[in-house]
């Protein structure tokens, strides 16, 4: 099956690195999840993974864009699966990207030990009630 799969990337005029980068990232997903080309994979696998590959036994997690970069190769592979009617149903279907921080324009900001002091004091100063709670 992969095999099919890499020939019609070819045929579309994908790159070959980009031809070899999709099948190492579904080659991936099936080894780090034990699992053939063909397999019936579900939704939870694909979400197991993403775990995996954010929180895993050994390592650093990966980065944020290479998790979306190989669920972007899966999304390729069961929609092409689908397609071809090797599956049945596209276990990727209800799988986004995930989002960094920076997309959200959110900054992790830290306080430094001085402004957390600062503000656990001004906290202790002002009654519940102006504070908003």
């Amino acid at each position: 099956m992969l095999h099919e799969y890499e020939t019609y990337l070819q045929e579309k005029g994908f790159s070959p690195n980009t031809v070899i980068s999709y099948l190492n990232d579904v080659n991936q997903f099936l080894k780090d999840l034990h699992l053939r080309p063909g397999d019936y994979v579900t939704s939870a696998d694909i979400r197991k993974w993403i775990q995996q590959m954010l929180n895993p036994s050994e390592g650093k997690p990966l980065a944020i864009s290479t998790i979306n970069r190989r669920l972007n190769s899966l999304r390729s592979f069961y929609a092409w699966a689908v397609e071809h009617h090797k599956i049945e149903q596209n276990p990727m279907k209800d799988i986004q990207d995930l989002k960094s921080a920076d997309e959200d324009n959110e900054k992790i900001m830290w306080l430094t030990e001085e402004e957390f002091e600062d503000l656990l004091h001004r906290m202790r100063k002002k009654p519940v009630q102006s504070r908003g709670v």
